[in-house]
């Protein structure tokens, strides 16, 4: 089964996301959530608070009014007055209730009011020119209200219309001996004198309403434009917050209950308002939870690149090891684990290398012996075919040419087996080679024909010491052995670009290379001898298996051995021949 491969960088985002980013947008979520709802029950608590200061502000003006009330219930001589026979009150009692009312009204708040005095049945007994002109129909029946000071309208209004011009505070008043109703205070009031007392501390999405205790509107500020039907509910309760919509438009409703006068004071706030007055915050709280996320997103790529920057630098040098590099070390950068892997690296990365110098070294000193154990099979094996020429010389009692023959001796000897070096250049050994050759013609009995072709470019090429003499060698041995009279010896040597070919051609006898040969008994190769063999293996050696030698004969057309090497130019390690007379 293939397994999905993930790097470590993928795989620490993905451990950032899971740790860190995933638990900031939950927290932030859960924390938006909170704080919406702390929004919505600070808004609820500052409404309920404000609603709570207006109404003991309206209750402070009331207060008033209600002390007023109280002194008139407790002035003698009124009840007195009221508690008489008589039903026709005098100029005086006017007067005295004109002076009553002047001295008690002095004691009232920034509302004006007018105050009347009422016999028990309901007519007006004061004379005054102020703000109170009741008819008969408004009157009647108020004796008859039982309790304290009540506030009411003479009739109720709709929400969003013209509150009544005139608000009433009626009070009964008592004979406290015999607890008798002798008459009755009704204390009168414009509703805009009420109305001024909470309109100034409400907002442009506050309706405000007051309400008596049978539900009637008895003075109301439409701010928002909106019809609010106050439900009948909240009347037995004394204080309150709750939810509503008013023609569509949601409404967050506060009512607190006035005990000075028995109303109840209901405030309507556009919740949709109310709302965006937090939005603000609102907006700098998801601006910040998005920068966070955003700042965390940014950190869960940037620290894992940064963290996984020396592992990728470290594979990278690994995967230039593989190809054969050696040289590139690891910047150290830090001092935790990472860079204490990459000092061990390059550490061992120094160790490599001193391991492969010495395989290297080993190798060279191996590869040195078995071109020295080749040379040393090549060089006898040519000193035994050159002297057996030139003792054939001395016995056919021809001593110029065995003396020339030993000379060409002494200069070969000179120029290989005095050197140490492993490798000549392609001009050298054919200057050899020409030595040779004319070290043959000395004992060579027949005519033979030599021509060279040879490229200048190649002359300098780096090549085996001994390659080109042991084949022209079996030349003569093999290839002219067959007693033609017209023998023949073409040396080329030709610049292929990466290579250099050289090929000795012979028109001797030939051989077929697909017949089976039986290995003479001195142990050499039959026909191409144990120089050929040599050679192959000294340049397969020295410049690897695709490099050699190729032979092409046949039977009567003579053999062609063609050497390929690569072109290199001989710098250092190269012999020096150079032939000489002496």
């Amino acid at each position: 089964m293939n397994r999905r491969h993930f790097n470590l960088r993928t795989k620490l985002v993905v451990y950032f996301i899971l740790i860190f980013v995933i638990p900031i947008i939950v927290f932030g979520i859960l924390l938006f959530a909170l704080q919406q709802r702390n929004s919505e029950q600070f808004m609820v608590r500052s409404q309920e608070t404000s609603v709570l200061q207006l109404a003991d502000r309206i209750s402070q003006e009331l207060r008033s009014i209600q002390s007023i009330s109280n002194l008139y219930y407790l002035d003698d001589e009124l009840i007195s007055c009221l508690s008489s026979d008589t039903s026709d009150y005098s100029v005086d009692l006017h007067n005295q209730l004109d002076r009553l009312e002047r001295v008690f009204s002095s004691g009232l708040g920034t509302i004006n009011v007018d105050i009347a005095i009422l016999d028990r049945e309901g007519t007006c007994i004061t004379h005054n020119d102020g703000l109170l002109r009741p008819d008969s129909g408004q009157l009647e029946g108020l004796v008859r209200r039982p309790g304290n000071l009540s506030w009411f309208a003479p009739h109720s209004f709709e929400p969003g219309t013209v509150a009544p011009d005139m608000l009433y505070a009626y009070r009964p008043l008592h004979d406290r001996s015999t607890w008798q109703q002798v008459g009755a205070l009704l204390i009168s009031v414009k509703e805009h004198e009420l109305r001024k007392i909470y309109s100034g501390y409400l907002s442009d999405v506050q309706n405000a309403y007051l309400i008596d205790s049978d539900g009637n509107i008895i003075s109301c500020v439409d701010n928002q434009g909106v019809s609010y039907d106050i439900p009948s509910q909240i009347l037995p309760l004394y204080s309150g917050t709750f939810r509503d919509s008013a023609d569509g438009v949601p409404q967050l409703v506060s009512f607190y209950t006035i005990k000075t006068a028995g109303l109840q004071l209901v405030v309507a706030s556009d919740l949709n308002a109310l709302r965006s007055a937090y939005r603000q915050t609102t907006l700098v709280f998801l601006g910040v939870l998005v920068l966070y996320v955003l700042l965390a997103l940014a950190a869960t790529w940037i620290v894992p690149r940064n963290f996984v920057r020396p592992i990728h630098e470290l594979q990278a040098n690994i995967d230039l090891v593989k190809q054969g590099n050696l040289d590139t070390m690891v910047p150290v950068t830090s001092s935790d684990e990472i860079g204490q892997l990459s000092e061990q690296y390059n550490e061992m990365l120094r160790r490599l290398r001193e391991v492969l110098a010495g395989l290297m070294e080993a190798q060279q000193s191996q590869h040195r012996a078995e071109m020295h154990a080749l040379q040393a099979q090549i060089n006898p094996h040519f000193i035994y075919n050159s002297l057996a020429s030139i003792r054939f010389l001395v016995f056919s009692k021809q001593n110029e040419a065995a003396d020339q023959a030993l000379i060409a001796l002494i200069s070969i000897l000179r120029g290989t087996l005095s050197n140490p070096h492993e490798f000549s250049t392609v001009g050298q050994e054919l200057k050899l080679l020409q030595d040779y050759i004319a070290l043959q013609r000395i004992s060579f009995s027949r005519a033979l024909h030599v021509e060279f072709q040879v490229d200048d470019s190649v002359r300098g090429c780096k090549i085996c010491k001994l390659t080109l003499q042991p084949i022209a060698e079996n030349a003569f041995i093999h290839g002219f052995a067959g007693g033609q009279e017209d023998c023949s010896l073409q040396i080329s040597a030709r610049d292929l670009g990466s290579r250099v070919e050289i090929t000795i051609r012979d028109n001797g006898c030939g051989f077929d290379p697909d017949a089976p040969r039986q290995a003479p008994e001195d142990g050499s190769l039959p026909h191409t001898g144990l120089g050929i063999s040599n050679v192959q293996e000294r340049l397969q050696l020295a410049f690897g298996p695709e490099f050699g030698l190729r032979t092409e004969s046949a039977p009567g057309a003579g053999t062609a051995v063609t050497v390929t090497i690569p072109k290199f130019q001989a710098q250092g390690g190269a012999m020096v021949y150079d032939h000489t007379d002496s």
